[in-house]
Formats: structure tokens, C-alpha cells, sequence
């Protein structure tokens, strides 16, 4: 039997070749640690860019939305919804009363208010008094869900007095 050194070369090297087309396991656990340091990394910055951005949602609908149906509201029936009209359901919901019916230019808001947490706003009537005209409070409690938190985003009208 002769030795054919051609055919030999050419086996090893299919086998070389053959060997090096898949990755080693190695390789693979470097690649999967990176995409994961990548990934903290990334989640990091967008969950700190989501929670200002959600407060920044829910002052514009505390300070701007909210206030401007109720401005329409006030100036359909003549006052600020008061907690017994329901407060902020007298936005969404015509009187009963058929007098307040026909005045009524509603729906000012088609759904309940509620923050970017998903917690809905509290209203409170504020009636004039003296030489201070009727207004109202707006209060979102913010992300934590509870009243009276630094996280709190709040809107008045009219603004408070400083003196």
C-alpha cells in the first residue's frame, strides 16, 4: 500500500477546517457575558429616562389638562365641579338635574383621570371665601400611590397666597 501524502494533507485539512466552524464554549459564555453586561447597562438609563418621563406625563395632566376641562366646565355651568356633583366625574358624567342638563357641554374628559402610575387624581372644591375666588385642588399621588409624599404632584388654582 502506497502512501499518498496529497490525500493526506487534504483530509486534515477538511478536518481542520471542520473543526474551527462552530464556536467554543468558551467563546459563547464571553459573547452571553457581554450582551449581558450590555443589557444592565442599558435597562439602567431607560428605567431612570421612563420615571421621568412619566412624572413629566402626569404634570401636564395635573397642571395643564385637568385644569383647562375644568376651565371649560366653569365656564358651561358656572362653577368648579364640587365633590357633591362628584368632582371630577362631573367631567365625564351629564347632571341628573335638568336645569345643570342644559348648561351642561360635556363630556370634558372621556375616561377617568388617572396619573402615569395608574392611580386616579383627587380633586378637591375649593369655594370662595372672602376676597379669595373659588378654585380647586388637583393631587396625584405619585408613583408610591400614597397621599402627602414628597413624590406628590399638585396642582391649585387659585395659587397660594405667600405673604
Amino acid at each position: 500500500m502506497e502512501y499518498d501524502s496529497k490525500a493526506f494533507e487534504r483530509s486534515t485539512l477538511l478536518a481542520t477546517r471542520t473543526k474551527r466552524r462552530g464556536f467554543t464554549l468558551l467563546e459563547i459564555l464571553l459573547v452571553i457575558v457581554i450582551l449581558g453586561m450590555l443589557a444592565v447597562v442599558v435597562i439602567t438609563n431607560l428605567s431612570g429616562t421612563q420615571d421621568r418621563a412619566a412624572v413629566k406625563l402626569t404634570k401636564v395632566l395635573v397642571e395643564e389638562v385637568i385644569p383647562g376641562d375644568l376651565s371649560r366646565y366653569k365656564a358651561d355651568m358656572g362653577h368648579y365641579p364640587t365633590e357633591e356633583e362628584g368632582g371630577l366625574q362631573a367631567l365625564m358624567k351629564k347632571p341628573s338635574d335638568e336645569t345643570a342638563a342644559a348648561k351642561w357641554g360635556g363630556p370634558y374628559e372621556t375616561k377617568e383621570p388617572k396619573d402615569s402610575w395608574d392611580h386616579v387624581l383627587r380633586y378637591e372644591h375649593v369655594p370662595a371665601a372672602g376676597d379669595q375666588p373659588e378654585g380647586y385642588k388637583i393631587t396625584s399621588d405619585g408613583q408610591d400611590g400614597q397621599p402627602n409624599t414628597e413624590d406628590d404632584i399638585k396642582c391649585q388654582y387659585p395659587p397660594e397666597q405667600t405673604s
